[in-house]
């Protein structure tokens, strides 16, 4: 019979060495637990037998969905992970505000031949815009219909 505490260590270190790779993600932290946890449980069937061996695989898991569980609740609080979980929401679409200083109604003159997208000039904007879909040449006059985030939709006048 090989020593329990063999068999405690390697599975510690495999699940020690899996959780650290959510913090450092890469792959090779996680193989090495996993390294570990299969060597753990592959000496503890081969050398107890059967029923300590399927013993250690079920608590290998459960302790493995555990700690899983844990950090996933947990990693948004830890100082740890504050360049990885994003602290913020929108709580409304309508909260996305144009960065634009012209408004729907303002006329422009197209700058280049829109196929159906090109650039337009508002008084001194210039601003990359969009036809409903026909092309429309340059040096023509325009009027914007909408304004939908950085998507500005112009029609001829």
């Amino acid at each position: 019979m090989v020593d329990l505490g063999l068999i405690l260590v390697l599975c510690t270190v495999g699940l020690g060495l899996i959780a650290s790779e959510v913090l450092l993600p890469g792959g090779i932290l996680g193989a090495l637990g996993l390294t570990s946890l299969a060597a753990g449980v592959f000496i503890s069937f081969s050398s107890n037998g059967f029923w300590p061996g399927l013993i250690t695989l079920v608590t290998v898991l459960l302790l493995g969905l555990a700690v899983v569980i844990y950090l996933f609740k947990k990693l948004p609080e830890m100082k740890l992970s504050k360049g990885l979980c994003l602290d913020k929401t929108l709580a409304d679409k309508d909260e996305l505000k144009s960065t634009h200083t012209v408004k729907v109604g303002d006329f422009g003159v197209t700058l280049h031949l829109l196929r159906p997208s090109g650039t337009a000039d508002f008084s001194g904007t210039r601003l990359d815009v969009v036809t409903s879909g026909e092309p429309v040449e340059a040096g023509v006059k325009v009027k914007i219909l909408s304004i939908e985030g950085s998507r500005v939709v112009v029609e001829v006048v």
